[in-house]
């Protein structure tokens, strides 16, 4: 079978549909509805205990992560990149941007959607 099959082509036409996620209008959005991230639990006891340990002492404490949706509270500057429609998106070089971030939710959505 070629893709110039009708069955072949059908098929292919019938997992495109399924993997479209048609909801979803940018990069911003699919990370908010479909990428989660690990983030400290504050509200669990070990994590208060951390807290209250001496610095020499805070290695060996274990703080659990809970997984939450990502969104855009720690990064607001990040949401700009993540809603523009350029084709090519430039940003001048720093740290703790969110560049990874945006350029794997972007690559991400591109596989999926």
């Amino acid at each position: 079978m070629s893709f110039n099959d009708p069955l072949m082509l059908n098929l292919a036409k019938m997992l495109e549909s399924r993997l479209t996620r048609g909801s979803v209008a940018n990069a911003a959005e699919w990370a908010m509805k479909y990428r989660h991230i690990a983030v400290t639990d504050t509200n669990h006891q070990s994590y208060k205990k951390w807290l209250a340990a001496p610095d020499s002492e805070k290695g060996s404490i274990s703080v659990p992560k809970k997984v939450q949706l990502f969104d855009f509270k720690h990064h607001p500057w990040a949401h700009e990149m993540h809603v523009c429609g350029d084709p090519i998106v430039v940003g001048q070089k720093s740290a703790q941007m969110g560049y990874l971030k945006f350029v794997s939710t972007e690559l991400f959505m591109q596989m999926i959607s």
